[in-house]
């Protein structure tokens, strides 16, 4: 039984960041940077997006595995990153109706901001 639970967790991790791109067409991204050091900066000249893209070029990332794991290291119950490796993108879904009240696009880059050096 435990082999069916850890085979099918394992498929699901696989086929997850191909359901999450596939859905991407008609999303309206918003911009935000990453520093070496993985702390994440939303464009706050613009109200909070539910969506944004973040370019990973200037990262010295050399495998795709290496980049889920970054990502998934600052990701939690309020952002969750996915990383399109071959793109040179990573992606942020930042999950607004998880907070007690709507915050602001300040708030919310505070808040990114805090995870930096974790």
């Amino acid at each position: 039984m435990n082999y069916l639970t850890m085979t099918t967790l394992l498929l699901a991790l696989i086929f997850a960041p191909m359901s999450i791109f596939a859905q991407d067409e008609g999303i309206d991204y918003g911009t935000a940077t990453v520093t070496e050091e993985y702390c994440v900066s939303l464009n706050t000249e613009v109200p909070i997006s539910e969506y944004y893209s973040i370019d990973i070029s200037h990262l010295d990332i050399t495998t795709e595995l290496e980049a889920v794991n970054n990502f998934g290291f600052i990701s939690n119950n309020l952002l969750t990153y996915s990383v399109d490796f071959a793109a040179e993108k990573a992606y942020l879904h930042v999950h607004l109706d998880r907070t007690s009240a709507p915050k602001d696009i300040i708030w919310w880059n505070e808040y990114v901001n805090s995870l930096c050096g974790l």
